[in-house]
């Protein structure tokens, strides 16, 4: 399979950053002090943990459009979780009517947005088959945490084995033909994506299948040492929307990114900065009573 490329938007800018997917994880910088966190670029300065995120939201009927206006990316440095700063679920609507009873709504939510765990929602509907119409949103939800590999038995450099689990979650019920939706995250370990956490899930307007890159519920583990400091990093993109057609459109939907990690080396332990890790993994069992995603 060729390398397949996640997009992350600077929405200041209009930069697009490109991690490429697919690089073999051979080793890590021993002190991740001097490893910054890449996906909050220099908005992090000396933070060892971070949340953050971005938005776009744009409701068309014919000639009228309502757009949420253009903003610079949200980073909290030293925040594991966004209720701290603002109030969740953070929404914003965009609507526009015309008179009999044509419309369009675009309501877009940010349910969750901590360390280990993110969430988003949209419900979207074109209500005419007439006039031309159509819906895009996307967010961008970032976080950032630092590990520190100890031990009270093991001397320092002894190898560890360290496991990290993502899991994709969400719906989409109803999905109209004419909906859309992109979905895509990226683990990072001090700036090195890893290849068996990617995950892409792609469906286009009047598409009646959609295309899978990866697990919804994936695992890897990593080789690390006593002593190692690590900086995570999780990326989740999600550009959706509803174009019009002979029917009315709706797209009702959710996705989640949950991020688990856990040391199987006896005698080794773990310590994040921001107090949210370790986190034993599921079990084979327990995934199984996991949502799938969309």
């Amino acid at each position: 399979m060729k390398p397949i490329f996640l997009t992350s938007q600077n929405f200041r800018t209009g930069v697009n950053v490109l991690l490429l997917l697919g690089v073999s994880l051979t080793s890590f910088a021993a002190d991740a002090n001097a490893v910054p966190f890449v996906l909050c670029g220099s908005s992090c300065g000396t933070a060892s943990y971070f949340v953050g995120y971005n938005r776009t939201n744009s409701a068309q009927l014919n000639t009228t459009t309502s757009t949420l206006p253009t903003q610079p990316d949200r980073i909290y440095r030293q925040v594991a979780d966004l209720r701290k700063r603002e109030k969740l679920p953070n929404l914003d609507e965009q609507n526009v009517d015309f008179e009999k009873g044509a419309y369009v709504s675009s309501l877009h939510r940010i349910e969750a947005n901590r360390v280990g765990f993110v969430r988003k929602s949209e419900l979207m509907r074109i209500n005419t088959s007439k006039l031309p119409a159509n819906i895009k949103a996307s967010v961008r939800l970032v976080w950032g945490d630092t590990l520190t590999v100890t031990s009270s038995t093991l001397p320092v450099g002894t190898p560890v084995n360290l496991a990290i689990q993502r899991l994709m979650g969400g719906f989409g019920a109803p999905a109209t033909n004419y909906a859309h939706y992109n979905v895509q995250s990226q683990t990072l370990v001090n700036q090195v994506p890893l290849d068996a956490l990617r995950y892409l899930l792609d469906k286009k307007p009047g598409a009646t299948t959609y295309r899978e890159v990866g697990q919804a519920q994936a695992k890897t583990v990593i080789s690390v040492k006593v002593g190692d400091t690590l900086k995570l990093e999780s990326l989740t993109l999600v550009q959706d929307g509803v174009v019009s057609s002979s029917t009315h459109q709706t797209l009702n939907g959710a996705d989640s990114v949950e991020h688990r990690v856990e040391v199987l080396t006896t005698g080794a332990n773990l310590r994040s900065a921001s107090g949210v890790f370790p986190r034993k993994l599921l079990s084979t069992n327990e995934l199984s009573r996991t949502p799938k995603n969309r």
